[in-house]
């Protein structure tokens, strides 16, 4: 099993980075109805921006560019669970609900750093608050979250018993 579920795994990394438009037009959809309760937003897919402010003279928009998309993280993470399925003898399971607990916490946090970048401007300005937010928070957050959703991998791959019945040490 674990070999058939490792290709599945890679083709959706792939899929991930060959369809990173639709993605990323995904994402922007998902940021404007996740902050609509906290700020009029809305969503232009197609160019995978989230417009913040409504149609006042405030309104600005941050585009999800393919370099700021969760899905440059998470594809290559799914490499290597796919790696590790074909090779290694850990339950197919296991890797699995690890990469989709990864990939739900970058993604998630990826918006929260959206999020956080449109707070910033709004408060800070645009230059100040994209600057702040872009390059030295939201970079700060990003690196953290990463690391969580690393830390989750590496912990559902390496907890519990392997297929051949060994633990882990």
């Amino acid at each position: 099993m674990e070999r058939p579920a490792a290709v599945v795994v890679l083709a959706a990394a792939v899929a991930m980075l060959v369809w990173s438009a639709d993605f990323r037009a995904m994402e922007s959809d998902v940021a404007a109805l996740m902050f609509r309760p906290f700020s009029a937003t809305s969503a232009a897919p197609s160019m995978a921006i989230v417009y913040f402010g409504g149609e006042g003279t405030g309104a600005f928009g941050l585009q999800i560019t393919p370099e700021c998309s969760a899905a440059l993280v998470i594809a290559p993470l799914a490499m290597v669970c796919a790696a590790v399925l074909w090779t290694r003898r850990v339950p197919t399971r296991r890797v699995l609900e690890g990469i989709a607990l990864a990939a739900l916490i970058i993604a998630v946090s990826n918006l929260l750093r959206v999020g956080l970048i449109a707070a910033l401007m709004s408060q800070l300005g645009l230059a100040t608050g994209y600057q702040l937010g872009h390059l030295v928070l939201g970079s700060l957050m990003s690196l953290l979250f990463i690391a969580a959703g690393l830390a989750v991998v590496g912990w559902r791959i390496s907890t519990g018993p392997s297929r051949d019945g060994a633990a882990s040490c």
